[in-house]
């Protein structure tokens, strides 16, 4: 009886230690006002850049899709990109808009944003995070980027998670959402803001952990598939902290795998309370908390 009242008085304690975290972190870092674009459908597909979104793709077209695509990151850089012709991009991780000339990705991200300026043709929307706004506009004018057909919202990255009223009420102001630790979770949420009733994921495979060993010295390396590379040789590179650039330990790297697989759980019940279907094409994924579609 005792045990139960002091899990109690922890549960209590611990939910309202979230709930002021989360009141601390939108004042503090939180942009308010946030104006999503229009949309025209009800549908959308999120074009992950997993192993299997070619296949997921042919999947969605035999059911006749007729909905918007929404693609991340470095899918401008592939083939795809003027054949789909997306309506939205989304950006995440903060290493995409580095400025600084010998960063490790700096050819690759000149080379994302200088094709969505160069061979957009049609409306589409970027969405970068507020807090990559300076780099995000410093970086169109380094390489001088202009298109009367780019479009960006600048979107808050904010993470708490939580499924009280409070949180889904930052939620639906746009003021946060669940740990964004994959472009995949903004890309769900700004779609369900936005006004979409059915979002189809497609290329999230989220199979990790089949691409973690350890070398000799016990260094961490990943190797992560996507669509545009495969007929490459796995290529295996250090699993790195953005914010600190040193390599993982292989226990952090499964907690950092927890919260991104936690995140979706809280999101399906945002979803779900908004009256929005999440469904995943992608067969083989390791995403347990959508319907998976055949």
């Amino acid at each position: 009886m005792f045990t139960a009242f002091l899990i109690s008085i922890q549960t209590f304690l611990k939910r309202t230690s979230n709930v002021l975290v989360a009141l601390v972190k939108v004042v503090f870092l939180s942009k308010w006002f946030v104006k999503l674009p229009p949309i025209e459908t009800n549908e959308i597909a999120v074009l992950a850049n997993g192993p299997s979104l070619e296949k997921d793709l042919k999947s969605l077209h035999q059911k006749s899709f007729s909905g918007e695509y929404m693609c991340v990151n470095y899918f401008p850089s592939s083939n795809k990109f003027t054949e789909i012709k997306p309506k939205f991009v989304v950006f995440c991780d903060a290493s995409l808009f580095t400025t600084t000339a010998n960063h490790r990705l700096y050819s690759d991200n000149k080379t994302v944003f200088s094709n969505i300026y160069s061979k957009t043709t049609w409306p589409i929307y970027l969405f970068v995070p507020y807090s990559s706004k300076k780099n995000f506009l410093k970086l169109i004018a380094i390489h001088q980027l202009s298109n009367s057909n780019v479009h960006y919202t600048f979107y808050n990255t904010t993470n708490f998670n939580g499924n009280r009223g409070i949180f889904h009420s930052f939620y639906n102001k746009q003021l946060g959402m669940p740990d964004p630790r994959t472009v995949v979770t903004p890309c769900v949420m700004l779609s369900i803001n936005m006004g979409f009733k059915k979002v189809f994921l497609t290329g999230v495979d989220h199979n990790f952990h089949e691409g973690i060993k350890l070398d000799q010295d016990n260094k961490l390396l990943i190797s992560i598939d996507h669509f545009y590379d495969e007929n490459e040789d796995r290529k295996y590179v250090p699993f790195k902290n953005p914010v600190t650039d040193e390599v993982y330990k292989m226990g952090e790297l499964f907690e950092v795998l927890q919260k991104i697989f936690n995140s979706y759980g809280y999101i399906a019940k945002f979803a779900k309370k908004k009256d929005v279907q999440v469904l995943n094409c992608t067969e083989t994924s390791f995403i347990d908390e959508f319907i998976k579609i055949k």
